[in-house]
């Protein structure tokens, strides 16, 4: 394969992007922590409270 026909844009950006991948700081455990937090009063489902009040007719 010769690089003559490859733009030195893309070169530039495939250089870029194997040197990103080589020299990453920020690296991932890929662990997700889930804890269970026990609530008897769950504002998103209290319906009560997410219902509009009927008007007071005088």
């Amino acid at each position: 394969m010769s690089d003559n026909n490859i733009p030195k844009e893309v070169l530039a950006v495939i250089a870029m992007a194997i040197y990103d991948v080589q020299h990453q700081h920020d690296v991932e455990s890929n662990v997700l922590t889930i804890k269970h937090v026990s609530k008897d009063y769950l504002p998103w489902a209290d319906k009560a409270s997410a219902m509009l009040q009927m008007p007071v007719r005088k």
